[in-house]
């Protein structure tokens, strides 16, 4: 049985959905996300954030931790826990 998770792509909504894990979540985020230009945040059921991907708008250099490449536009870094 899994858990709920809330997944915030910097929107103004949140997708909630039931996953396995919080890695099954961050896997949903990393294949879902589009070039808004927003942090990406996953919290629990119960509001606390869990994990964050921050937005940078600059191309990344070769010794960046990049989770989501857009190039010239910027990209995700990769998932920080809290």
């Amino acid at each position: 049985m899994g858990r709920y998770y809330s997944i915030n792509f910097g929107l103004g909504n949140a997708f909630e959905g039931l996953f396995e894990d919080i890695g099954e979540a961050k896997s949903y985020a990393e294949e879902n996300v589009e070039l808004n230009r927003q942090h990406i945040k996953i919290h629990d059921d119960e509001g606390k954030l869990l994990s964050t991907s921050h937005w940078n708008g600059v191309a990344p250099t070769a010794d960046e931790d990049v989770l989501v490449d857009f190039g010239k536009h910027g990209y995700y870094s990769n998932w920080m826990d809290v």
